[in-house]
């Protein structure tokens, strides 16, 4: 395995000064400033290889934004470091086309996958204008990645190539991390996406704020959501648990400790699942067709991830047999045992008493 230091722009992020979290930096754009920043990762790359910056301006002041957004130094900067196969790079840096494009596909998955906690904790989905571009991706299509090996005294790379058939972009006002401050769930979240957490949560969390951040760019609202509601049952697992055990058991997480809050979380996640959730995957139905708000339908869903994940965060969760030893803790006390028992008899739908989760025997 070889380490190297990655550059990838990033379209749609405005930002007035370097955003840090984790391992991860974001640069505003070289151009963004009143006179050049040395200090900045493009500086280098404009001094030793200017041809791939199609609108150089004879100085600095001259610079205008280029209209087909073909130039990396107009973007934002994200830098971060990665260990790649010693063989996809030698095969990468030999010229072979496929494994050049293997290589750009992967510094943009991982970059993407950096940019997944930003979105995680920002954006939203009844907010689409905020969302922030693929990592890598140019407005012309193209994507373009810089690399060069860490301690090889080696020369800067550049890859540039369509790197996949699917073009995902936002047209709107971007993702504003002028007044951002990375927290510790950042920190967190960070490090699960960067493998220096490596437990069975922090798996499980890298895998569905992954999930989250993809489904931003997933074209129809039924995959969308249902992709929502995966990452919050492969955070979870409830494995044989199902109906009102399942519900109560996530609700439980999502509340943090709180009875009120578990009522509302049951009664949400109660209709998102068997009202959304189960129409679309058994009923063959659209949000058209159900006639609900899709993209609110998604917010509500990514709430409850969210909440679990926090969960997961503030209890210092490693393992799912953890979690559920935490959730029956709390279903076991008079207040959210309480709760669900009113919940569950006032759902629309007629429930036999049998039904009733028994958390003391669960």
């Amino acid at each position: 395995m070889s380490r190297i230091a990655a550059l990838l722009p990033v379209d749609g992020v405005h930002l007035e000064s370097v955003v840090r979290f984790g391992d991860y930096t974001l640069h505003p754009g070289y151009w963004h400033g009143a006179a050049p920043d040395q200090t900045h990762p493009i500086y280098k790359l404009l001094m030793r290889q200017p041809e791939w910056f199609s609108s150089q301006p004879a100085s600095y002041s001259d610079w205008k934004e280029p209209e087909e957004g073909d130039d990396a130094s107009a973007y934002a900067i994200l830098a971060f470091d990665l260990e790649v196969k010693d063989s996809l790079l030698a095969l990468a840096q030999s010229g072979s086309h496929r494994e050049r494009i293997s290589l750009l596909q992967h510094l943009i998955s991982v970059g993407d996958h950096a940019l997944d906690v930003l979105r995680f904790q920002l954006c939203s989905y009844v907010r689409w204008e905020y969302i922030p571009g693929i990592a890598g991706q140019l407005k012309n299509g193209f994507s373009t990645a810089f690399f060069e090996r860490i301690g090889a005294n080696s020369a800067i790379e550049r890859l540039h190539d369509i790197a996949g058939t699917v073009r995902a972009a936002n047209n709107w006002l971007g993702l504003d991390l002028s007044d951002f401050e990375s927290d510790s769930e950042t920190l967190f979240l960070s490090q699960t996406v960067s493998g220096h957490r490596a437990d069975d949560i922090a798996l499980s969390i890298a895998s569905c704020i992954r999930s989250a951040g993809q489904a931003y760019y997933t074209v129809h609202d039924e995959a969308r959501f249902l992709a929502l509601v995966f990452g919050v049952d492969g955070l979870c697992e409830p494995g044989k648990w199902r109906g009102w055990q399942q519900r109560t058991y996530i609700a439980a997480l999502a509340s943090r400790g709180d009875p009120k809050r578990f009522e509302q979380k049951l009664t949400d996640f109660q209709r998102l699942y068997r009202d959304v959730r189960n129409e679309l995957v058994h009923g063959g139905v659209t949000f058209t067709t159900l006639a609900l708000d899709a993209r609110q339908a998604c917010q509500d869903i990514h709430t409850i991830l969210a909440d679990c994940v926090a969960a997961a965060i503030e209890q210092g969760f490693t393992t799912h047999s953890a979690m559920k030893d935490y959730a029956r803790s709390l279903m076991v006390t008079k207040p959210f045992d309480g709760a669900m028992r009113k919940v569950i008899t006032a759902d629309r739908v007629p429930t036999d008493m049998k039904d009733i989760p028994n958390w003391s025997k669960m």
